[in-house]
This record gives C-alpha cells, structure tokens and sequence, in this order.
C-alpha cells in the first residue's frame, strides 16, 4: 500500500502546475504499468508451480463453496471416483455418496461453516457403483470478513486398506465363530502343556466348561506316558503330528470303553523360531471306525451281489468319475473293470451322435436329483458300438449329501439291431403300400366295370349283417329283386333264404368264426315268383388291427343247374357203384368159387402120385377163397344191400364188422332204434360219409379204436366218426388222402353240415349234422 500513498502524496504536491501534473502523471502511469506487469509476471509464475503441484499430486483435492457444490477438483480427484473434472464441476459434494452416509456428510459440513477442519475416514460412491473409501483432512474457507465461502479438503485413497481391514474382521470373526461351532475339538497348550484355550467341542467332550480347563495340565487331567513323549518331541522339535483312529480310554470315563480319535499337534513360534505354544486339535471317529468296519463287511457282501450280474453295474461320483465297475462292462466295451476306472466317465465312450443326448441326460439327472433313463451307443475296443440301456439314480447319504450316480447299463444291440430292420421292413412296406393303393384305386373303376358286368353276385357287409355296404347288379337277375330294396332292408336277403336253411345260414355267417375266416357254403332262395335256386355262398371275414371281425366280404352265384347235374352224376355213379357191386358179387365171386373147387378136386388127384404139386394146387385154391372172400367184401362196400333191405342204422352195424375184416382196428357202432329216413338218398349219402370217414381213420389215424354214433334229436340228426389216433392239423386234411373234399362234396348234396375237430395227439372228429328229425 506504501507505493500507492507515495504517489497520492506527489500528486497532491504537484497539482500547482498542469503542464507538470500531466508530466507527472504519464511518468506514474508508466511506472505503475511496469510494476504491474512484473507482479502478474510473478503471479502467473507463483499460478503455474501451483497448479502444476496440485494436478500431479497422488491426493485428491477438492473445493466446494458454500452450499457443498464442487468448485475445483484436480484430476486426482476426478480419477479416485471415475468421473472427469467437468462432470463433477458444480456438482454437490452428497452426490458423490450413497443415501447411508448423507446425514453424516451434511453434519460434518455444518462444523465446517463454524471454521473448524478435521480429519476422518469417509466413504464415497465410484461413478460404477464401488466403494471409494478415503482420509479426508478439510478445512473451511473464509473471506476477509470471517465469512464462511466454503471448504477445502484434501483426500488419501484408502479403499484398499480398509478392504483389508474388513477381511480381516470377517476372517477372524469367521474364524472364531467355526472354532467355537465346529465338532472339532480346539485346545491351544503353553509350552508346559497347561491349557491356555479351548473351544466349546473340547470341553463338551471331557464333562467341563471351558473356563475351568483354563490353567490345568493336560496330563495332569488325562495321563498317557505315550502322548505325552508324543507332545513334548513337538515341543523340542518343533515338528506337528497327525495320527489317525488313534485308541484312547478315558480314565475318567470308562463306561467309554476304547475310542477312537484323529488328532494333531502342531507348534507355533516366534520370531527366532522358539515354540511358544502347541495348536490341538481332535475329532472323534468312534462312530465312523465302526461304520467303516461295517461298511467293509457290507462292501465285501454287495460285491460278491453284484460283481456277478448280468447287467453292467457302475457307480459315478460327483465329478462324473468311475468309482465302481461291475466285471459285466468287458462284455459291452471290452474293457476290465480297473482299467475303466481310468476313463472320464461315460462320456468318454458315448457315440458321438449320441452325446447331445447323453448329456441333457447328465444335465437334468443332476438338475433334479432323481432317476433317469435312456439309450445310447458304447465304444468298444474293437472300434464297434453296442446299445445299452441305461438306468441311474443319485446317491445320498444319511444327511442328503449328494454322493454321484448310481447306474445299470444293459446292452440292447440285437433288440436295436431288429428295431432297426422292422423299421426297414416298415417303410418298405408302407412304401409297397402306397404303390399297392395306387394300384387299387387305378383298379378299383375296373373291378367295379368287372363286378357290374359278371353274373356272379359281389357283396359287402357289416359283420353282424345289419347294413350292406355294395351289392353288384347280377343280385337283381338271381334273386329276382331290386339292389335297392337290399340296402334299405339288409334282412331282405336273409328273408329270401328258404325257411329250412335260414339257421345253417345264419350260423354259417354270424356264429361260425372257429373255422377261420373264409365262410362258405349252399342254400336254396325262394324268389318273388315262388321258384326256388341253389345259391353257392363264399364269404371272407375281414378284421380290423385288434382282429375284430368288422366287415363280411363274399361273392354268390347261381348253382341251381349245378346241383341238378351233381344228382344226375350221384345218380349215375350209384347206380354204376351197384352194377360193379353185383358183377363183383354174381360175376367175380363164382368164377372164384368155381377155381376154389377146381383147385380141390385137383389137390385131390395129385395127392397120391405128386404130392409136391399138390400142396400146390391146395395153396392155389386158398388163394382163390380168399379173393373170393376179398371180392364179396368189395361187393358189400359198393352195394351194402342192408341199407336198402334194413336202413342206415343196420348199414353202420355191418360197416363196423366189415372195418375189423379189413383192417387191425377195433370199430364200434352205437346202437339205435332202426329208424330209416324216408329219402333213400339221405341215407345214402349219409352211409358214404361214414364209410369215406372209417376208411380214411382206419388208414391213416394209426388209432386203435374207432367210434360211430348216429344220434337224433327235435332239429337234428347228428353222425359222428372217432378215432382216437395221432390226429393232425386241418389244414392237412385238404391236401391228405382223407377224403375231406369228397365228404363235404356230399353234405352240401343233401344240405348237411359238415365239420372236422382234429388235434395232434388227441385224434379226429368228424360230425355231420342233417337239419330236422327223421319221420
């Protein structure tokens, strides 16, 4: 201030002269410029050092005015919280911290407004979200009046100092909290083994509380000449020990009996390497000796289970690691058991293709904890790949820890290998299928132009024949009715049946499915006009996937001129039959007789002069006898006269002795009333049926019985043919010498039912059923 009050002085001194007042004034005003010029020099100077010194500090420094809004920040600052200097310029100083610590910051920014500075730890907010803990030195700014403008501080990164304090708090709270929690038991011994600490586990276990074991010797309490060599060889040279099941009896415990413990002693020193106190620690494994022990008897038996089965038995701990082979895996992978135990699980050996699946397999067993299965292929050593099926579940234990997978794998490689060609099979023959109903459906218009065309009767129904489903136009030409009056009445065809063979018809296509699914057979329909025709029925039964029989196919045609000509055949061989009896009988049979006697009187004449020639001619007219006998037996076959004489009944009789003549077979015949049926024809054929079913068992049944009964009742007449033979299927009777087409041939003649119950060991049945009492 001195420079400027001399200057004042002149000024007023020379205010008596202008021209020397201006000289004056130009001389101050230069040198005021010179010396302002060279202060700012010099503050720009003192500016720069400063500011050099406060940007490249290691401390933040900060400055806010009044109302806590930052003024200045060096970059120092700006870096420590993440943020730039112009983001934080105007900014106030609570924004830089989390809601916690606010009031705090605002109470300290209050002392500040009364001058006072201090020095204390503070926690900050980093602009990502961290902590930035800091020592803040502030101090409050004032102006020339003592008015508070604001503060000034000066802050130290300790963020990770505190950090570490912090893990060291949680360290040794963690640390005393599992000293004091654990089952272990803690004790820490001064060198002369008093007990200086113990934990709660310690003291628990000797009957104490910890605060009385404080300052007592430990052998003093539990004397054990070994142990206490054992802790004073740690004691002298500073070396720890393990043991492991080590017996003890405790001598104020007996009841105790011998236990079991895993301790250890361990030293700890100072800085020269002196023992200044020893660390024990002990868990008792009584419990767990004697579980082991069990474990080993009940390993011992589970491996002598399970090291013999079939399956391939495995057990995977945690890590997905073999801990058990059974010695069936050879057999999938060709590996031993030990060397699998080598393998990273089973991952290592699954099909690459299948692996993905394996391993959502994995993934979800291990997710949900609970049992699993699935199949995949295995590599062998031989570089082959076989199918297993494999089943796991996880393992706990007592306390639900989890122990790995318990698993079976069982190969499946012939089973996949016939999925696989079913599944071949399968679409080749859907493919076959689909060629096959292109070809219907191209076909289909032809069938239809063939069966409207044809004179043959194409029908199709509902099993039970409650709708008809198509019936060709040649309906309307043999039964004389419209197609129409069929679809809308399906009984209309049933009604049409003469009255006396409805039954065998129906029976024949609503009951009958024993005999397979071909259905056929003859009956008479009576048309409009009351005319009458032989209808020839052959239906084929068609099942759906569960083999119901849902639908009836069949085809009809008009055999009236047919039957007619089988009569007239029947006819004329029966009539042949008989003239070929009677030539047998007249004819053959008297020339024999007459060679019998010739051959006699001639053995006569030769008796006394060639005797040899004799024997002879007395050989030669048995023979003759014998054809004789053959002859007249042929006869009674072709032309039994008892059944014109006597009937069917009495022709049976006689069938019977003729059957024991001819064949080394026993043969009988039920008796009946000797009722004959008053068409000769029925009986007729009926004693040709019989005879064609005698014959054919007495030839091939290899039996030795044969039973023939003729039974009546109100509605039929039943003859029925046993043998008690080998019996065979009846598919072999079509293509045997039994006769079977010859028989049917027969019953269809007179309208009788016909059928065949053969079973291999159990013989054959023939029974043919005639409808309706004999008068």
């Amino acid at each position: 201030m001195k420079p400027w009050e001399n200057i004042r002085r002149k000024s007023t001194a020379d205010t008596r002269s202008d021209g020397q007042n201006k000289q004056a004034l130009r001389r101050w005003q230069e040198e005021l410029e010179r010396r302002v010029y060279e202060r700012t020099a010099t503050l720009a100077e003192s500016e720069a050092r400063y500011r050099l010194i406060v940007e490249t500090a290691h401390e933040g420094i900060w400055q806010t005015d009044a109302e806590g809004r930052t003024t200045y920040t060096n970059s120092a600052m700006a870096a420590m919280l993440g943020y730039t200097q112009e983001e934080m310029q105007g900014r106030l100083l609570f924004d830089f911290m989390d809601g916690h610590v606010r009031p705090e910051a605002r109470r300290l920014f209050r002392e500040r407004r009364h001058g006072t500075s201090t020095q204390h730890d503070f926690r900050f907010r980093r602009k990502d979200g961290r902590d930035l803990w800091t020592i803040v030195t502030a101090s409050a700014l004032q102006d020339e009046q003592g008015k508070f403008i604001g503060a000034l501080g000066l802050l130290t990164d300790i963020t990770s100092r505190k950090q570490a304090e912090q893990n060291y708090a949680r360290q040794q709270q963690l640390l005393e909290s599992v000293m004091q929690t654990t089952d272990v038991m803690l004790a820490l011994l001064d060198p002369q083994f008093d007990f200086v600490w113990v934990n709660e586990a310690y003291a628990k276990t000797c009957g104490m509380r910890p605060a009385e074991m404080v300052g007592k010797n430990h052998f003093a309490l539990y004397a054990h000449a070994e142990n206490e060599a054992i802790f004073r060889r740690v004691r002298n040279t500073g070396e720890g020990v393990f043991y492991k099941d080590k017996p003890f009896k405790f001598p104020d415990q007996p009841e105790r009996g011998v236990t079991y413990w895993d301790w250890s002693l361990a030293p700890t020193k100072d800085a020269e390497g002196k023992v200044i106190s020893l660390v024990l620690s002990l868990r008792e494994t009584t419990k767990f000796k004697q579980a082991e022990d069990a474990l080993r008897a009940s390993e011992q038996r589970y491996r002598l289970a399970v090291d013999f089965t079939y399956d391939w038995e495995f057990w995977l701990n945690p890590q997905g690691e073999f801990v058990y082979c059974s010695p069936s895996c050879e057999k999938i992978t060709g590996r031993k058991a030990d060397k699998l135990l080598s393998v990273d699980g089973l991952h290592g050996l699954v099909h690459p293709e299948d692996l993905p699946r394996y391993d959502r397999h994995i993934r979800e067993c291990e997710l949900r904890r609970k049992p699993g299965e699935g199949e995949w292929r295995i590599r062998h050593t031989d570089g082959t790949y076989r199918w297993v099926a494999h089943a796991c579940q996880p393992v706990f234990d007592e306390h639900r820890q989890y122990l790995g997978v318990r698993g079976s794998n069982r190969e499946i490689t012939d089973r996949k290998e016939t999925e696989a060609a079913l599944k071949k099979l399968n679409e080749t023959l859907e493919q076959r299928i689909a060629e096959r109903t292109a070809a219907l459906q191209a076909s289909e218009e032809r069938f239809r132009q063939m069966a409207e065309n044809v004179r043959e009767v194409f029908w199709l129904a509902d099993a039970d024949l409650s709708q008809m489903h198509y019936v060709s136009p040649a309906f309307e030409t043999i039964w004389g009715q419209p197609c129409e009056r069929l679809y809308k009445n399906p009984r209309a065809w049933i009604e049409a049946i003469h009255p006396e063979d409805q039954e065998r018809v129906r029976r024949m296509f609503l009951r009958d499915r024993t005999s397979g699914d071909i259905l056929q057979g003859e009956y008479r329909i009576v048309r409009p006009d009351g005319t009458c025709r032989w209808i020839a029925d052959r239906g084929c039964a068609l099942r759906d996937k569960s083999g119901r029989v849902y639908r009836i196919a069949g085809v009809a045609r008009d055999v009236t001129e047919e039957k007619r000509l089988q009569s007239e055949v029947e006819r004329v061989s029966e009539m042949e039959r008989q003239r070929l009896g009677r030539d047998l009988h007249d004819g053959l049979s008297q020339h024999l007789a007459a060679m019998s006697m010739l051959g006699d009187s001639l053995t006569r004449t030769l008796q006394s002069r060639l005797p040899a020639e004799a024997k002879q001619a007395a050989r030669l007219a048995n023979d003759a006898r014998d054809a004789m006998t053959v002859a007249h037996d042929l006869a009674r076959a072709l032309y039994p006269t008892s059944l014109q004489i006597s009937g069917l009944s009495t022709a049976l009789k006689e069938l019977t002795l003729l059957v024991v003549k001819l064949f080394p077979i026993r043969c009988q015949c039920r008796k009946s009333n000797g009722w004959r049926l008053a068409d000769p024809n029925l009986e007729r054929q009926l004693f040709r049926i019989a005879q064609e079913a005698v014959f054919n068992a007495a030839k091939h049944s290899r039996g030795r019985n044969i039973w023939i009964a003729l039974r009546q009742s109100k509605q039929w007449l039943t003859l029925t043919v046993k043998d008690d033979g080998v019996g065979v299927p009846e598919a072999r009777l079509v293509t045997s010498d039994m006769g079977l087409n010859i028989m049917r041939y027969r019953a269809n003649l007179i309208g009788a039912l016909l059928t065949f119950d053969t079973r291999r060991g159990h013989g054959t049945t023939v029974t043919c059923k005639l409808r309706g009492p004999p008068p």
